[in-house]
């Protein structure tokens, strides 16, 4: 186990992700190419490899592909409201939010990834599939806890900790999609880019690794994101009525450009990122002997970082109430006077998440339409509080069902 320290200071954490991230480029977690190649992503690695990766998988996540992708993504979330409709029709008011979220992020990543419709509301084996090997795990808890702890160590006896038959499932959808898709087509744009990277060398299992990561981070962030905040919206009719308002009093089209003018949509999804985050911490490795005037200390090579950002945002200093849903913190541009250190639900720095403003954007139409099109109120079946599944990502344990009427 690495020697650890806690940075609770803003400016010296502030360094740490941003103008002295040199001395601290890596993650501490466990990545093994060869042996465990679904591990091989681009939250794992390190050094040249990951910078290499990184610069290139930027490209497909720029703000002209952002503008480009915008009205197909509003398409798809028009696909969750008809499909929570249907639901709506054949099982009841009670309907389980968790799972229409879920499939309507593994349709949309789908789409932008792989270049394919997975008609994931009329068939349900991919989703099934898909959420196996999200919640299945090839040893319990402890071990996983201990392989975190120890990743450089279990490298050295090339552990596997994918579940069995994740790799061939996902190798072939990557090999499905690339027989299937629209070589001319320009909505896959994710694909494009793994594609063109490395002249053309980069293998179906590299693409299958890489493409799992994206889908698994867009589901256990923006998914469980989208479900809290229509629970939250359940939990406060009188937010979610004004939420609704808002959304009435727009005539414009919608757009990248016009969705910033839903400010008490930005304050909903900005406080549900705040108050559910989905990472606890951000780990760094100290790669070079680091010394900070501010204390006279130097962190020496070797000495894991951590940094609280779930604790930055749930301390009273920063957010007062902070166990209290208020999107109004976030009112009249709050957030631009907000130390960006205490405020990072995608990271911060040359680590942070690559995918941020795709999620974000993906988050708020979501959100939207389904406010727009049902009410969503607290049920017999529904968990108050939510309860999270344990050394994850927070991703809800169980299913969220609400209370869900039509508005049509």
């Amino acid at each position: 186990m690495k020697p650890s320290m806690m940075i609770m200071d803003h400016d010296v954490a502030k360094d740490i992700l941003t103008a002295d991230s040199k001395y601290f480029p890596s993650r501490f977690t466990y990545n093994h190419a060869n042996a465990d190649p679904m591990t091989a992503t681009l939250f794992n690695l390190r050094g040249d490899h990951w910078k290499d990766l990184r610069k290139e998988v930027t490209q497909a996540f720029t703000t002209a592909k952002l503008k480009k992708a915008f009205h197909r993504i509003h398409f798809e979330t028009k696909s969750l409201v008809c499909g929570t409709q249907a639901k709506l029709n054949n099982y009841g008011p009670e309907l389980d939010i968790r799972e229409l979220v879920l499939k309507h992020m593994i349709s949309t990543l789908s789409i932008f990834g792989l270049g394919v419709n997975c008609n994931i509301y009329e068939d349900g084996n991919v989703y099934d599939k898909i959420m196996y090997y999200f919640e299945d795990n090839r040893y319990p808890p402890w071990i996983r806890s201990i392989i975190a702890s120890f990743p450089d160590f279990f490298k050295k006896f090339s552990i596997v900790v994918t579940p069995s038959g994740m790799k061939e499932f996902y190798l072939g959808l990557v090999k499905n999609a690339l027989k299937t898709r629209n070589p001319k087509g320009d909505v896959d744009f994710i694909m494009q880019v793994f594609l063109k990277m490395f002249s053309g060398t980069m293998t179906n299992q590299e693409i299958a690794s890489l493409y799992a990561s994206f889908l698994d981070a867009i589901v256990t962030t923006s998914g469980s994101f989208i479900c809290e905040a229509l629970y939250e919206m359940s939990l406060h009719p009188d937010m979610q009525e004004q939420l609704r308002k808002e959304i009435h009093q727009q005539t414009e089209e919608l757009t990248l450009e016009t969705l910033k003018k839903y400010e008490y949509l930005d304050n909903v999804v900005s406080e549900t990122l705040r108050l559910h985050h989905s990472d606890a911490q951000i780990s760094r490795l100290c790669e070079k002997d680091y010394y900070i005037p501010k204390w006279d200390l130097t962190i020496e090579e070797g000495v894991l970082i951590i940094i609280p950002n779930f604790g930055f945002q749930m301390d009273p200093d920063n957010f007062p109430n902070p166990d209290t849903f208020d999107p109004d913190r976030f009112a009249g541009g709050a957030l631009d006077n907000i130390n960006p250190i205490t405020f990072m639900p995608f990271g911060m720095g040359n680590r942070n998440c690559i995918a941020g403003d795709f999620g974000r954007t993906l988050f708020k139409i979501t959100v939207l339409e389904m406010v727009k099109n049902f009410e969503f109120t607290v049920g017999k079946k529904t968990q108050v509080p939510i309860e999270y599944q344990p050394l994850e990502l927070r991703m809800p344990m169980n299913k969220l069902y609400l209370n869900v009427r039509s508005l049509k």
